[in-house]
């Protein structure tokens, strides 16, 4: 089994919560705006069905669509993808372990203890991501050998840990 060599990456895994819980956040209003009762006071609450379908459409969301997929829209936008220390595609349970801590590492503190996380771990890895034994991988730097030119590696060749220099063609293992 190759070592995956991550990068913290923090400003395109910033971006990726943003746009997802940002997404997220729109539905979750528009659907309050939509279903909700509203109370004596002016404001709204849903209840009951409503709030399940809210319920149903994080868990379809976050690890339903990150165990198929392999990421979220946000993580596509940034050219993320989550998968096990081995590089394989990570199951339903995983998504769901790494994404139950969202809320108090990534919500909590604006991102501060996912921070802290990723900056003070070998692999890189958010405390979900730790109990889950999954990484997040894509847009690692490496320099031609050959040729010197900074490259950004994509998921996969981050996880194969082999790339071609688009610019000079050597391949590298």
């Amino acid at each position: 089994m190759t070592k995956i060599r991550t990068q913290p990456n923090i400003m395109r895994r910033a971006i990726a919560s943003i746009i997802d819980y940002g997404f997220f956040m729109i539905f979750l209003s528009s659907m309050i705006g939509w279903l909700g009762t509203t109370d004596v006071d002016g404001s709204k609450h849903i209840e009951d069905w409503p709030a399940f379908a809210l319920l149903l459409t994080w868990f379809i969301y976050f690890p339903g669509i990150e165990s198929i997929r392999g990421q979220t829209l946000g993580h596509w936008l940034m050219k993320l993808r989550v998968v096990t220390i081995s590089g394989n595609n990570i199951s339903f349970t995983q998504a769901l372990k790494r994404r139950l801590l969202d809320g108090f590492e990534v919500l909590g503190g604006f991102g501060l203890v996912a921070y802290v996380a990723v900056k003070n771990n070998i692999r890189n890895q958010r405390v979900g991501d730790q109990w889950a034994k999954t990484l997040v991988v894509g847009g690692e730097t490496r320099t031609c050998l050959n040729c010197h030119e900074k490259l950004t590696l994509t998921a996969e060749e981050t996880i194969a840990n082999s790339f071609i220099c688009p610019e000079c063609g050597t391949g590298y293992r």
